[in-house]
């Protein structure tokens, strides 16, 4: 691996360079698979756990999980797609990873399947025990490696862009994906206006460091024994896109037009991949 990380792309090795920042934030692009990633990439000590607190920038998912277990709240559309593109047979199991606040997890144990989460912040566990009562792993994902741990369908919701040498960690969930299981990811789309035009902390460094498109989401999965089978990339998602609902009607012209030329499209990407 060079010594310098951040000059070579993270999924295929080759030279990159800087390209257009997102708000003040230095962005690397790589000139052969055009994978654009954050520049500085050190991750404070202790983020996530802060983020999972009462004033942290995570605290208004705990608030909704507290609404969605009393069914006031609904479930993110993402997380319910992907329950209806997987189907459980028997008693199979899943994972969550980057569980949080165990959302994801307790629809995947009402879709029928035989369900854990996994997480960093130990704030977020504790959440997601007291809320839905998910089964957790806290230890990283290598540790479930070196235990032989094995699960049908392996999910990672809004998890990738936050890691940092992405390539490996996606080795990682391949040794956890049982042969012929699924791996089903969620992240933000570098090739939407929201994700390019953000102010907002929670989408930049230090919590995002991969900004994927459609493409590169793909060429990451390929390359680390997946096959990408079905996605969705929804156009209609306000989420990211800051400012009044006015200005966000005002953006639905400029939005449609660029979706129409294929330069933007939505911002939120969705897929499901099989372990090969």
């Amino acid at each position: 691996m060079p010594s310098n990380p951040a000059a070579f792309c993270l999924l295929c090795n080759s030279p990159s360079s800087p390209t257009a920042p997102i708000h003040i934030h230095a962005m690397m692009r790589c000139s052969r698979c055009c994978f654009v990633f954050a520049a500085d990439r050190v991750i404070p000590d202790g983020l996530y756990d802060t983020a999972y607190t009462a004033d942290g920038e995570y605290r208004g998912l705990m608030k909704t999980a507290k609404a969605q277990r009393d069914g006031v709240a609904g479930f993110d559309w993402m997380h319910q797609w992907v329950f209806d593109h997987t189907s459980p047979a028997g008693a199979r199991r899943s994972l969550d990873l980057g569980c949080g606040v165990g959302s994801a997890a307790h629809l995947a144990s009402r879709a029928g399947w035989t369900a854990f989460g996994q997480d960093v912040s130990e704030n977020a566990l504790k959440v997601a025990g007291e809320i839905f009562g998910i089964a957790t792993f806290a230890q990283p994902i290598s540790s479930l490696t070196e235990q032989g741990e094995k699960f049908d369908l392996v999910t990672a919701f809004n998890l990738l862009e936050h890691i940092p040498d992405p390539m490996s960690y996606l080795r990682t969930v391949r040794s956890i994906t049982a042969d012929n299981g699924r791996f089903a990811v969620a992240v933000p789309n570098y090739d939407s206006y929201a994700m390019r035009n953000t102010t907002w902390d929670q989408w930049l460094p230090p919590f995002h460091l991969n900004f994927f498109t459609l493409k590169t989401l793909g060429t990451a999965l390929e390359a680390t024994g997946f096959k990408l089978e079905v996605h969705i990339i929804k156009f209609a998602s306000w989420s990211g896109v800051e400012g009044s609902k006015l200005r966000r009607v005002s953006l639905i012209p400029y939005l449609a037009a660029n979706a129409l030329i294929g330069r933007l499209r939505g911002n939120g990407i969705v897929a499901v991949a099989r372990a090969v």
